[in-house]
């Protein structure tokens, strides 16, 4: 029996077609769940915490469903908000509304990012960015805003720690400063002085 090449040739275009248009429907499928990933997350995250968040990108990667690191790890990068870098890292296996309560934002309240960075620029005459000023929920109500700044514009010159007093962030606790500040400024004795009188010193 001969087999007409004009009906194979029909046949190929019509699976060609088919397979494409399940192959376009896939991703445009996956890229819409995407969105809505995204728009949950946003929403989430500015009704949580009182922002206007507009997520730039996110990337992810997987580390399988073994061992202590497993599953999926999002990062999120959001628009700046009055030039502080905004972003956020979730990890957990899907993005589910029940997990959102799991992500981290690094920077929860702009105000406070913004009197860090004035009091520490201030007091110590240098360049500041604050890459974490985020709030810590205590069950015992003592809550506080765990904080991260980088001196100079040299991320090995940061100091962290503790605000539990908006008004007096002179008080700060548990305040830790990187090997390279200690070296650079010869700081001594650096776990008894307090926030203030340390920027003083790098002042000098």
């Amino acid at each position: 029996m001969k087999i007409n090449k004009k009906i194979i040739l029909i046949f190929v275009l019509t699976l060609v077609v088919i397979v494409g248009v399940l192959f376009i429907k896939y991703f445009y499928e996956k890229d819409i769940k995407n969105k809505d990933d995204l728009l949950m997350i946003q929403n989430y995250l500015n009704s949580k915490y009182n922002m206007n968040l507009k997520i730039k990108e996110y990337n992810y990667y997987d580390n399988g469903d073994l061992g202590i690191n497993a599953g999926k790890h999002y990062t999120f990068t959001f628009e700046p908000i009055e030039n502080f870098e905004i972003n956020a890292k979730l990890d957990y296996y899907l993005l589910e509304k029940e997990n959102l309560n799991h992500l981290i934002l690094n920077i929860t309240n702009i105000d406070i990012a913004s009197n860090l960075k004035k009091y520490v620029e201030e007091n110590s005459n240098l360049k500041c960015k604050v890459t974490e000023c985020r709030k810590v929920e205590k069950e015992n109500d003592d809550d506080y805003y765990y904080f991260r700044v980088e001196l100079d514009n040299d991320s090995n010159y940061w100091i962290m720690g503790k605000i539990y007093d908006l008004e007096n962030l002179t008080n700060v606790k548990d305040l830790s400063i990187s090997t390279s500040l200690i070296e650079k400024y010869e700081l001594q004795n650096n776990d008894k002085i307090d926030f203030k009188s340390l920027l003083n010193y790098i002042k000098k």
